[in-house]
């Protein structure tokens, strides 16, 4: 979350600025310990979240959770 905190920052954006979350999960069962560790990051509730389980992720092995989050970037 903290990569996806910087990469918000990059363009402008916060977690505050995030409308959308798909969070794709290796194992369904995950996700009842690591929701609330989410909402800390987002103050509470996630935006619109879509909780999907893969077979697997590819980013590196062992990866057991990928976000997916939508942002609109404040104007100024």
């Amino acid at each position: 979350m903290e990569n996806q905190r910087k990469l918000l920052e990059s363009a402008g954006a916060t977690f505050e600025n995030v409308f959308r979350s798909n969070w794709y999960l290796t194992d369904i069962r995950d996700w009842d310990a690591i929701a609330p560790v989410l909402a800390e990051y987002f103050g509470g509730e996630l935006p619109s979240p879509q909780v999907i389980e893969v077979a697997r992720l590819t980013a590196k092995p062992g990866i057991r959770l990928e976000p997916d989050l939508w942002a609109s970037r404040p104007r100024g």
